[in-house]
């Protein structure tokens, strides 16, 4: 139980990171790329997607925790 409760903070700590680095590369890659490029949009939604994602499993855990 606990190695799960660990497991899972620390995935959830992981997609925070992993969605607050896309968004950084998305946005240095939306100033360089082509105007019709829809690629930096997508990277940026991709990492509000795993941030948001981050949260929601940090949430579930700090709801669990004080059940």
């Amino acid at each position: 139980m606990i190695v799960a409760t660990l497991l899972s903070w620390l995935v959830a700590i992981l997609a925070i990171v992993a969605g607050i680095f896309v968004v950084i590369a998305g946005g240095i890659w939306h100033e360089f790329a082509p105007v019709e490029d829809s690629r930096p949009t997508i990277a940026l939604w991709g990492g509000v997607g795993l941030f948001g994602l981050g949260v929601l499993l940090f949430g579930a855990n700090v709801w669990e925790l004080f059940q």
